[in-house]
């Protein structure tokens, strides 16, 4: 075993279907049949368990406050809680015009980004303000995609929004393009990479962090249904994939989810 067991909590569900990390120590984790997420705190290993408003939720830290926020949706209306300010759930404003969304809420600096099912106003991706607790403007997608798929998703990595788009077939055939977002006002994308995918993997894809090492980028995938993820590190530059110096340890074949702040330590 290569990391250190901090908590075990006992879940009803036994599997998780919701894995949210933020930078700092908090996770949320919900299971499939749960109403309440388990919020952990990585640092003292403490568990905080909150009943939820709506099963579509997204999570993270606003800024400048850096206080932990949770946002519940569904097309008619939206709450927001602030964890450990003892208020619990408030309105907010629903999402414009009652749009639909297509992949789950991903949170960088301080600001929700969902892609929409349909284009509001000529934009893809629509963003929320965590401290102003307010949607503010939508950004354009790259150019040349077709932004209604349901298998195009949002990302964290190193800091900035982006965005998994299969190139050729679909998510488990073919290539897959990351693109990260570079200037959110003028909606500028710039493709970083043009993976190969294994046409036999069970799962797509997850890109962790681009590394100093020539760009090339840790992910996990996992190859077959009754097996583990595994951490894997592609080269660009050769188009090679090698396996990453340490594992991953325990049962995490439903769902995983790894903290930025600790990634180097499977480097």
């Amino acid at each position: 075993m290569d990391g250190h067991i901090i908590k075990v909590i006992k879940n009803a569900d036994s599997i998780v279907r919701f894995v949210c990390s933020s930078p700092g120590s908090l996770m949320c984790v919900v299971g499939y049949s749960s109403e309440k997420v388990n919020v952990l705190n990585l640092a003292i290993g403490e568990a905080t368990v909150i009943h939820l408003k709506f099963s579509f939720m997204g999570f993270g830290r606003a800024a400048p406050s850096g206080a932990y926020k949770m946002v519940s949706i569904n097309p008619s209306s939206c709450e927001i809680l602030t964890v450990g300010d003892g208020v619990g759930w408030r309105q907010m404003q629903p999402l414009p015009n009652n749009m639909s969304y297509n992949s789950s809420p991903v949170v960088v600096k301080g600001v929700m980004y969902l892609m929409l099912a349909s284009q509001l106003n000529g934009d893809n991706v629509i963003c929320f303000d965590l401290e102003s607790k307010e949607w503010k403007g939508g950004i354009k997608g790259p150019p040349n995609i077709q932004l209604h798929r349901f298998d195009i998703t949002l990302e964290e990595l190193n800091g900035a929004l982006c965005m998994l788009q299969p190139e050729v077939g679909n998510v488990y055939h073919g290539t897959m393009s990351i693109w990260l977002l570079i200037d959110s006002r003028k909606g500028v994308w710039i493709k970083v990479y043009s993976i190969p995918v294994d046409p036999s993997a069970y799962s797509p894809i997850m890109p962790l962090r681009i590394l100093h090492d020539n760009g090339k980028l840790l992910f996990y995938v996992t190859r077959k249904f009754d097996e583990f993820a595994v951490l894997q590190i592609y080269d660009p530059r050769h188009r090679t994939f090698t396996d990453a110096p340490k594992m991953l340890a325990g049962d995490n074949g439903g769902s995983i989810n790894l903290c930025s702040v600790h990634l180097d330590s499977f480097l």
